[in-house]
């Protein structure tokens, strides 16, 4: 069994006493190419002396504390576990439970794994924070739910709609963080606004120069910030915008293609048609063309 596995290989000391608990297993090896996939998970109602010590787990864990309290500690630094809070530690870190005996942790926890697992807790902000405040508790407490009652009913296809349920889950909780911004340094904070600047006005723009006076930014810091959290430039960023317009508007209208570099931005048709053959492999004619004709079959 799963647990045996895990109480011989990753435990430093015994598991301490649930008082009640209810567990779901899938395959502890999915597909290596799967994106995402829900190993295990369950729900724990604690002893007052319920204490676990590993240093070591081979999957991402999250933890849902619904009632109680817990003192958590992951790679030395200490957080709490109660209610209002998602937390989790990824592998490779080591992680000590130890319940308050006065108030006994209640809580669900989910195992995961996947090629995409890491970026997907990276983005959440969990990995960094390994404790945040639930982006909307009763939306929460809905994907759990739905995790735990898919999991206990075993169904042909209950790993894939649990992990189509993790995946919203981490997701819900980036775009909640991304929103409020809680979490972000503040030169995260500023490559946001000028990315976000850009988004918005990306057809006016012509050169980044206008973007960083716009967000009251030095323009060569901000080019540092893209290559820091976007791995692009600003350019390249203001380019493919008005690019993937550009398809989008061949292929929904008939403007003319001088008409739609113009429309996008671009004081040039020759730039336009250049940078376009070089992102999309061929001219905006045969763009259109090639796609109009295999949408009429």
């Amino acid at each position: 069994m799963i647990t045996d596995l895990i109480k011989s290989n990753y435990a430093q000391t015994a598991p301490g006493h649930v008082v009640e608990a209810k567990y779901f297993y899938f395959d502890t090896e999915p597909d290596p190419s799967a994106e995402l996939a829900v190993v295990y998970g369950g729900f724990e109602r604690c002893a007052s002396d319920f204490e676990v010590k590993r240093n070591y787990y081979p999957w991402h864990i999250l933890e849902f504390p619904t009632e109680g309290h817990c003192h958590f500690t992951v790679n030395s630094k200490e957080y709490s576990l109660e209610k209002g809070l998602i937390a989790g530690f990824s592998p490779g870190d080591t992680h000590h439970y130890k319940c308050d005996f006065r108030q006994p942790m209640e809580h669900a926890f989910i195992a995961f794994t996947g090629k995409k697992a890491a970026s997907l807790f990276e983005h959440s902000r969990i990995k960094q924070s390994v404790s945040v405040t639930t982006y909307d508790q009763d939306k929460v407490n809905t994907i759990i739910n739905s995790i735990l009652q898919t999991g206990f009913d075993k169904t042909e296809h209950s790993q894939d709609l649990c992990t189509c349920y993790l995946k919203t889950l981490l997701l819900e909780q980036a775009n909640e963080t991304e929103r409020t911004g809680h979490h972000f340094s503040v030169a995260e904070k500023s490559y946001r606004r000028c990315k976000a600047y850009i988004e918005k006005y990306f057809s006016q723009v012509i050169l980044p120069s206008e973007v960083a006076g716009a967000c009251g930014v030095n323009v060569r810091y901000m080019s540092r910030l893209f290559k820091q959290f976007g791995n692009s430039t600003p350019q390249t960023c203001i380019l493919q915008l008005k690019l993937n317009k550009a398809a989008n508007l061949l292929l929904t209208t008939d403007m003319p293609i001088k008409d739609i570099a113009a429309y996008v931005g671009f004081e040039d048709q020759y730039h336009f048609s250049r940078s376009f053959k070089k992102l999309y492999g061929q001219s905006p004619k045969n763009y259109r063309n090639d796609l109009t004709k295999s949408l009429s079959f």
